[in-house]
């Protein structure tokens, strides 16, 4: 049984990602990093390792620091936005800390309206808590690369041999622990596959 994972919707993502803060302010600085990490899928130490060598043109390729793996980004169609997010810091993305960053992102994510309920399901031993807050609550670092996963797949239907190419897994069932089934979704590819 495994636990319930939180994910932006496409529109929750582009909501955030067009919200309007006060240019350079901290909500600024903590949703561009946030959706850097939503558009290419990457841990955060990582992108918090992003040096503007490591991109030619629009392929940002690096070795990651958990796995030590070479992993190459194309960041156009679905990862565009990180692309700009990049050319807005000049290439040098705002460095925070990762504490500080899940308190802000919280606060970004409120600000833009990212507030439907959501209830997450979690086990302590045997007996299931349910916990509903409004989905900002929940918000921290990894629900970038879980939103990406998620959207790749659920969304833009890319195979998931691509999608563990971009995040680096090497087996599914560790993939399949991002994923956030979309059921709407699923229902959609269901009524076209006639």
């Amino acid at each position: 049984r495994k636990n319930d994972i939180v994910t932006l919707t496409a529109q929750e993502l582009r909501s955030l990602y067009t919200h309007e803060f006060e240019k350079g302010s901290t909500l600024d600085r903590v949703r561009d990093l946030f959706c850097f990490g939503c558009y290419t899928g990457q841990r955060w130490g990582d992108i918090s390792r992003f040096k503007k060598t490591d991109l030619d043109g629009d392929i940002w390729t690096f070795i990651t620091d958990k796995t030590k793996e070479e992993i190459s980004i194309d960041l156009i169609g679905y990862a565009a936005p990180a692309l700009d997010i990049l050319k807005k810091y000049d290439y040098k993305l705002p460095k925070i800390s990762l504490q500080k960053f899940n308190l802000y992102i919280k606060d970004a994510a409120a600000a833009a309206g990212i507030d439907t309920p959501y209830t997450l399901t979690r086990y302590s031993g045997i007996r299931e808590i349910k916990i509903t807050n409004p989905k900002y609550k929940w918000l921290g670092s990894h629900c970038a690369r879980r939103t990406c996963v998620s959207l790749l797949l659920n969304v833009y239907n890319i195979p998931i041999t691509a999608v563990m190419e971009i995040t680096g897994h090497e087996d599914l069932k560790t993939l399949m622990a991002y994923i956030n089934t979309d059921r709407a979704a699923r229902r959609e590819k269901m009524s076209k596959t006639k």
